[in-house]
């Protein structure tokens, strides 16, 4: 066999070895198969709140024309706790503290909204919590925007003073589902959901 024959046969050799290999590699890892999970999966069921943003889309108020909308404050009696105070406006408006500030804001505000709701229905209460469960801020021209996520749940109990056939049956146990809310906080005012809720001009 004479030198050129001889390299044509090798080439054909080497070539079938590699088609084998990319053939049972293929086999041995069907498509859409993987060791864990995808990317995209785990984005779409575990990934915190973004710490980038805009500023909100919302018309801020001018110097001195602040007008807010005053978030829940029930007034409560026998059966019911007292309402949740809001947080103070942080004496520095930083990262940390604007955190810090809305998640109270959220979780104070949730609480009470719903105190408020259970009063208006002549119900008495025996445990009542809201708690922040997730949330992020990121700085914005003149401040900080950002989301808070909250959990809440509350327990009924018989209203004092009730006897006889006007005892009302007890609320059940109830975990609420999680709520979300966005903020836009500056030294001058503050927005929960698009709506100016507190002014400190």
């Amino acid at each position: 066999m004479d030198r050129r024959s001889c390299l044509a046969l090798v080439g054909t050799v080497a070539s079938a070895g590699v088609i084998g290999c990319l053939s049972d590699d293929g086999e041995s890892t069907p498509a859409g198969t993987a060791s864990g999970p995808r990317s995209d999966t785990a984005t779409a069921t575990g990934t915190p709140p973004t710490e980038t943003a805009t500023v909100p889309d919302v018309e801020t108020p001018a110097p001195g024309e602040c007008e807010a909308v005053a978030p829940p404050r029930p007034s409560t009696g026998d059966g019911l706790p007292d309402p949740r105070a809001y947080p103070e406006k942080p004496a520095a408006i930083e990262k940390s503290s604007a955190k810090t500030f809305v998640e109270e804001y959220e979780a104070a505000y949730r609480y009470n909204r719903r105190l408020a709701d259970l009063a208006a229905d002549g119900e008495c209460l025996k445990y009542l919590d809201a708690s922040v469960t997730e949330s992020a801020v990121a700085a914005v021209e003149n401040g900080f925007s950002g989301e808070v996520t909250t959990r809440a749940s509350y327990t009924g109990a018989p209203c004092p003073g009730s006897t006889g056939t006007d005892t009302p049956t007890p609320l059940p146990h109830a975990d609420l589902a999680h709520e979300s809310a966005e903020y836009y906080l500056t030294d001058r005012f503050l927005f929960r959901n698009g709506t100016v809720v507190e002014c400190w001009d």
